[in-house]
C-alpha cells in the first residue's frame, strides 16, 4: 500500500474512531444528567494523565529510536521495563490516594496503571505499521464508547461500567500490540528501570504539560463549571484533531526532514483547518442543535474550530524539532507554553471570561507552532554554519 492510500485508510480508521468517541457526550445529554458526563470526562481526562505519566518523555524518544535502531527490540524492552516499574508505584499512590481523598476517580486510574502500562501502540509507529497502530487505537477508544452507550440505552448510566469498558478494551489493544508487532517482552520489575526516564525527562515534562492542558485538566476540572458537557465535546474535538494530525506526521514519521514533504503536511492541515473554521463559524447554531440539542453551544462550537486552527500551525514542526534532537528547545519551548497557559487562564477566570480554558488553550497551542518553528531555524542555521 503507497502512502496516500495508508494515509487514507488510517486516517478513516482513526476518524471513525474519534466521531464515535465525540459522539458520546451528544447521545449521554440525551439519557443522563450533566454530573454522569462529568465523571465520564473525569475518566477519560484521568486516563490521559496516566498516559502520559507512563509514557513520560519515553513514548517519543523509543517512537524514534524503534525507526533508527536496527534491533528495535532493545529500546521497546527498556521502555516497557521503565513502564511497568512506574505503574506499580502509581499503583501505591492511587491506593493511598483512595483511601484519604475524595477524587475516587483519578485514583481509581492510577490504581490501574499496571495494565495501562502495558500498551506499547507507539512502537507500532516507530516499526512504519501505522494501520495496525491506527486499529488499537479504535480498539483502545472507540469500543468503550460502543460498548458503554448500549449500556446506558438499556438503562444502566453508572460511570463504573464505563470505566471498566475503557480498561478491558484497553487490555485487549495491547495484546492486539504485542501481536502485530510479533514482540513479547520480558517481564521484570526493577526499579532500576526508571532510570530510562531521566535519560528523557525534560521531553516528559513538555509532553506531560501539553497532555494537561489539552485534556487532563477535566480530571479536576470538569463538575466544576456548568459549562462542563461543552468544555468535555470541546476539548474531545481537539483532542480528535490532534490525534489525526499526529497521523500524518507518524505516517511520513522518517520522512519528516525533507522540507518539501513536511511544508506540504503543514499546508494541507492548515487549510483543512481553516475551512472547517469557516464552516463552523456560518453554521455554528446549526450544528449546536444537531449536536447538543439546543443552540447554546454555538460560541463552544466557533472557539473549538478557532483552537483546531490556532493548533494547525506548522502541524510538523514538533516532530521535526524531535528528530533534529533539539530535545532542550522542544522543552523550552512547551514549559513556555504551558506557563502561558496557565498565566492566561488564571487572568480569563479572574475577570469573569465566559470559556477561560479554551481561551487560554487557543494562545498556548498557536505559541507551541510558532516556538517550535523558530527553534527549527535556528537548528538549520547552525548546521549550515557548522558545515
Amino acid at each position: 500500500m503507497n502512502g496516500a492510500k495508508k494515509l487514507v485508510f488510517v486516517g478513516g480508521i482513526i476518524g471513525i474512531g474519534h466521531l464515535l468517541s465525540l459522539m458520546l457526550v451528544p447521545i449521554l445529554q440525551r439519557f443522563v444528567d450533566a454530573s454522569v458526563i462529568a465523571n465520564i470526562a473525569q475518566i477519560d481526562a484521568s486516563m490521559v494523565l496516566v498516559v502520559s505519566l507512563l509514557g513520560f518523555g519515553i513514548t517519543v524518544t523509543t517512537t524514534r529510536d524503534v525507526a533508527t535502531s536496527k534491533d528495535w527490540s532493545l529500546p521497546a524492552q527498556e521502555a516497557f521495563d521503565a513502564r511497568v516499574a512506574l505503574s506499580f508505584i502509581l499503583f501505591f499512590v492511587g491506593v493511598v490516594g483512595y483511601s484519604v481523598d475524595d477524587n475516587q476517580i483519578l485514583w481509581l486510574m492510577l490504581i490501574a496503571s499496571p495494565l495501562i502500562a502495558l500498551n506499547l501502540d507507539f512502537v507500532l509507529y516507530g516499526l512504519g505499521l501505522p494501520i495496525k497502530a491506527a486499529l488499537a487505537s479504535f480498539i483502545r477508544l472507540s469500543m468503550p464508547v460502543l460498548l458503554y452507550v448500549g449500556s446506558v440505552v438499556v438503562g444502566y448510566y453508572s460511570h463504573i461500567i464505563y470505566m471498566i469498558c475503557v480498561l478491558v478494551f484497553t487490555f485487549f489493544a495491547s495484546l492486539f500490540v504485542l501481536k502485530s508487532a510479533s514482540y513479547q517482552p520480558t517481564f521484570k520489575l526493577s526499579l532500576v528501570s526508571l532510570k530510562r526516564y531521566s535519560e528523557s525527562f525534560f521531553v516528559g515534562l513538555g509532553g506531560f504539560a501539553l497532555s494537561f492542558q489539552r485534556f487532563g485538566i477535566l480530571a479536576f476540572y470538569a463538575g466544576v463549571e456548568d459549562n462542563t458537557v461543552y468544555l468535555f465535546f470541546s476539548l474531545k474535538a481537539y483532542m480528535a484533531f490532534v490525534a489525526i494530525r499526529r497521523l500524518f506526521i507518524q505516517t511520513f514519521y522518517k520522512q519528516l526532514l525533507n522540507e518539501v514533504i513536511s511544508k506540504n503536511i503543514n499546508r494541507l492541515i492548515f487549510i483543512s483547518a481553516a475551512i472547517f473554521f469557516v464552516f463552523v463559524y456560518l453554521f455554528s447554531q446549526e450544528m449546536s442543535e444537531l449536536i447538543f440539542n439546543q443552540p447554546d453551544g454555538g460560541r463552544f462550537l466557533i472557539l473549538t474550530a478557532l483552537l483546531i486552527l490556532s493548533g494547525s500551525l506548522f502541524s510538523c514542526s514538533d516532530a521535526q524539532l524531535i528528530l533534529m534532537e533539539g530535545d532542550r528547545k522542544y522543552v523550552f519551548i512547551t514549559v513556555s507554553a504551558f506557563l502561558v497557559f496557565g498565566i492566561s487562564f488564571a487572568v480569563f477566570t479572574t475577570l469573569d471570561f465566559e470559556t477561560p480554558l479554551i481561551a487560554s488553550l487557543i494562545l498556548s497551542e498557536a505559541l507551541l507552532g510558532v516556538g517550535y518553528l523558530i527553534a527549527i531555524k535556528k537548528i538549520s542555521v547552525n548546521e549550515r554554519k557548522n558545515n
